[in-house]
């Protein structure tokens, strides 16, 4: 159709407007079109950051059966070394977060996705290229934990065991003291320190020490001290 004909001409800063409107425009010819059609045919035809665009309008409109497809295209085009894409590819994951928020926990594909959105978050955050990047990050990362709030299975110990799991991240990885921050008003301060003796000691030497860290690092510890006093 037109719009398809019109992506590979569109100037990159239009692509967002003409990636929704050809999901749109797909959805309302026909309600049970194939996303695995539609992107192997974008994969021949588009580069990747329009690939990535069509991505973004699709997720939007496609259903639940088809949100695993989806969701293996958009971890493909994250491990791309062109920052666009890769933040082009964490927002069609986060549409498909925020989807998911109204759908039936008890459907297979929603545990499977959150899963591999953790993975997604966890890899990106280990050396986002421009703070574009690490802020998208950061917000799918607080789509992700507003999701799996709501799951009925979600309980105190699935947001101690992902503490844990952050806490096994490098010290030099910023996304660790941000995925922390984040977490905080669930896991508490208290319980934070009690079950990480190691953490109070990372963030006094990493506030110390000036790096690429330091704001983030400095961020928690008031927070930290916020819930304290």
């Amino acid at each position: 159709g037109f719009l398809w004909r019109l992506l590979p001409l569109c100037p990159h800063d239009r692509l967002s407007t003409v990636g929704v409107a050809y999901g749109r425009t797909l959805k309302a010819r026909n309600a049970d079109f194939s996303v695995d059609k539609v992107l192997r045919k974008a994969e021949l035809e588009l580069s990747n950051l329009q690939l990535a665009w069509v991505l973004q309008g699709v997720t939007a409109v496609a259903s639940l059966d088809q949100f695993e497809t989806l969701m293996e295209t958009c971890k493909s085009l994250a491990q791309l070394g062109d920052p666009e894409v890769r933040f082009t590819a964490l927002r069609g994951v986060r549409t498909l977060i925020c989807r998911l928020e109204n759908c039936d926990s008890h459907q297979p594909p929603i545990q499977n996705l959150v899963s591999d959105t953790l993975n997604m978050v966890l890899v990106a955050w280990e050396n986002p290229p421009s703070r574009k990047l690490a802020s998208s990050v950061a917000v799918l990362f607080k789509n992700l934990v507003e999701l799996m709030l709501k799951l009925e299975d979600a309980t105190a110990r699935t947001f101690h065991d992902l503490v844990d799991r952050l806490l096994t991240l490098p010290r030099n990885q910023k996304g660790r003291y941000l995925a922390l921050e984040i977490l905080l008003p669930i896991s508490g301060a208290k319980r934070l320190l009690l079950d990480n003796d190691d953490l109070l000691q990372d963030l006094v030497d990493g506030i110390g020490n000036i790096g690429h860290n330091t704001g983030a690092m400095a961020d928690l510890w008031a927070k930290l001290l916020h819930q304290l006093l």
